[in-house]
């Protein structure tokens, strides 16, 4: 668990879910051929290939999707102007919803939770581009601009001494 910082109460905490595992497609197939198929990989990977475009072909034309899998639907974002306002894309965004199907609902209260040790989402630095020398990851520009790549990095508050501070090594 860790401390919910989107409410007041200080005794308010959420949990993080870890899964077990995670499957892109490249590890789906070696799972679905285990299960006894007379498919082979190059079967599998056609027609896991064919689903997506096919899926994607139906969605771009309009249509929906709704399977005991996933269900789609569409949505627009923005506000209309009256009844006769039509979509204006620089007002308006057309989204593509997906919602589970009946198997993954279904499934839900059959998953086994665990509760382990919640590890707090830290600051990750992945690359620190020097702005001035276009160097990344290397030694920074004297009094140059920095730009920092990275995830759950914040920085909150205007006083001076809110920010990053680099030291100095020799």
């Amino acid at each position: 668990m860790i401390e919910n910082l989107l409410t007041e109460r200080p005794d308010d905490y959420t949990a993080l879910v870890q899964p077990a595992s995670s499957y892109g497609k490249e590890a789906v197939i070696p799972a679905l051929l285990r299960r006894g198929t007379s498919l082979t990989r190059t079967d599998v990977l056609a027609v896991l290939n064919g689903i997506e475009e096919t899926v994607a072909d139906i969605i771009e034309t309009g249509g929906t999707i709704n399977t005991p899998l996933i269900c789609t639907s569409f949505s627009i974002s923005g506000v209309f102007e009256g009844p006769l306002d039509t979509f204006d894309a620089t007002r308006h965004k057309l989204n593509v919803n997906i919602t589970k199907g009946t198997l993954l609902r279904d499934l839900e209260a059959k998953i086994a939770l665990e509760k382990t040790s919640a590890v707090s989402p830290q600051p990750q630095i992945l690359e620190v581009k020097d702005s001035v020398s276009g160097k990344v990851n290397e030694i920074l520009t004297p009094n140059g601009v920095v730009e920092l790549f990275g995830n759950n990095i914040k920085i909150a508050g205007d006083n001076a001494d809110c920010g990053l501070w680099f030291v100095v090594c020799t």
